[in-house]
């Protein structure tokens, strides 16, 4: 039992967590064990990597709010075994120092050992890729609030799979229709901001927002919401006379999720998501430059522990090769950011204006992306070397593939004219959801 034993060598002991590294020690009381940093203060609230006798692995530990160790137990859906260590079936889940030495955060995704993630069809663990692939996270857009998924999402964590939840706010079996902007007919956009310009729209809101995060807060381990907010018209449509009187409402109902969040599940994440529009003027009316609306947004949540989910699809989405993208340069004014130039993202976040309260680095998910089967050679081939990019970036926590299956109908302006999307690992369900090469190829990345 490393926790116990690590009494004895004390001085050589380190808590690797974040990108910090804290000589510590464990005590213990006649009421359990706790974790003593070097400067008197103790780990608390959440989960913490702790490597108890210096060889260099890590385990991971649940801490409660004053402090104490949780064992022989589960905890927002993970289990403890009676050190207080994190277990799949039986076995101790260990990181290595080599991983930790890096600045990373600690999450679901760290403490997976994996970054690989798939947007999935289905809610049902068994009705799905995943455990074939060999992915280690989903994500799910949440679309229809009043079907309640909260068994399956238990069942798919109880596989080791971790669970991300897009929020997006719509008409349908919507149980809080204030919650959605005034005078709206339902035809304006895909997806709706929440409405936060009147007291009756933040109450409805707060209510929503009170109810899913209580109703999920041990099957849902990190929260995505809404969808490309810098992009309103199209996908978080609400009205508003400009980018700062926009940043203000979505920063209104970003802080009542992630109060609700946060208030039943301390441990979860929760994320401002964008597409790849960096700096280019806009190419469709209704579009937000990201870095303006970043700077804005943080400006209005720097208090928060925000993270930021990133869709880094191919220029053109059309072509699935990133790597000859014109518009994804590296330097910070960049057109775009995709999986090119990732590390533009990257190393802006790294600035001091940037971080999140604790001094880390945010949250960086990338939460949607697409290679499109124009070819299914290239297309297995950008997804292995978008996907290597991905893991061998530390401040990148997990890797979502788009589609497990195509989506029938997936239209884009391709030069004029619309063409149907194939992001697809597997061909459209409907159409009988034949693998492509991608999909054997995708299963082979660790």
């Amino acid at each position: 039992m490393k926790k116990k034993s690590c009494i004895i060598l004390a001085a050589s002991m380190v808590l690797m967590m974040s990108f910090s590294a804290f000589a510590g020690v464990w005590k213990n009381d006649a009421k359990g064990w706790w974790y003593e940093n070097a400067d008197g203060s103790y780990l608390r609230n959440g989960w913490n990597w702790v490597d108890g006798n210096n060889d260099g692995v890590s385990e991971s530990y649940y801490f409660q709010n004053d402090g104490y160790l949780v064992t022989n137990t589960t905890v927002e859906g993970y289990q403890v075994n009676s050190d207080g260590a994190w277990v799949v079936n039986g076995a101790v889940q260990t990181r290595g120092a080599a991983v930790l030495g890096a600045q990373v955060n600690d999450s679901v995704f760290s403490r997976s050992g994996s970054k690989k993630g798939l947007a999935t069809r289905d809610t049902l663990f068994n009705a799905t890729s995943v455990k074939d692939l060999g992915v280690k996270h989903i994500i799910y857009n949440f679309t229809n609030y009043e079907q309640n998924f909260m068994t399956n999402f238990r069942d798919t964590k109880a596989q080791g799979v971790s669970v991300t939840a897009i929020i997006l706010n719509t008409p349908r079996n919507n149980p809080e229709p204030q919650s959605l902007p005034a005078g709206i007919s339902g035809q304006e956009a895909n997806y709706y901001g929440f409405n936060v310009a009147s007291q009756e729209g933040i109450d409805a809101t707060t209510r929503l927002a009170n109810r899913f995060a209580s109703l999920y807060k041990d099957s849902i381990d990190n929260w995505v919401i809404g969808n490309e907010v810098n992009y309103p018209n199209a996908w978080n449509f609400t009205p508003h006379n400009g980018i700062a009187n926009y940043a203000d409402q979505y920063a209104t109902a970003f802080r009542i999720w992630y109060n609700a969040i946060k208030q039943n599940n301390p441990s979860a994440n929760v994320y401002i998501p964008f597409d790849y529009v960096w700096t280019e003027h806009s190419p469709a009316a209704g579009y937000y430059k990201a870095k303006d609306l970043l700077q804005l947004l943080n400006e209005r949540l720097r208090d928060t522990d925000y993270g930021i989910a990133w869709h880094p699809y191919p220029e053109g989405l059309a072509d699935p090769n990133f790597e000859d993208d014109g518009k994804a340069v590296n330097n910070e004014n960049s057109p775009i950011i995709n999986m090119k130039n990732i590390n533009v993202l990257t190393d802006y976040l790294q600035r001091a204006e940037y971080l999140s309260p604790s001094g880390k680095v945010r949250h960086l998910i990338l939460s949607e992306q697409g290679f499109n089967a124009t070819n299914e050679d290239i297309q297995a081939d950008q997804i292995a070397k978008a996907y290597n990019i991905a893991k061998n970036n530390p401040y990148i926590e997990a890797f979502f593939l788009a589609r497990e299956y195509d989506q029938p109908g997936e239209m884009h302006n391709v030069n004029g004219a619309l063409q149907e999307m194939h992001f697809g690992l597997k061909e459209a369900y409907e159409r009988g959801g034949r693998p492509r090469k991608a999909y054997s190829v995708y299963k082979g990345l660790q």
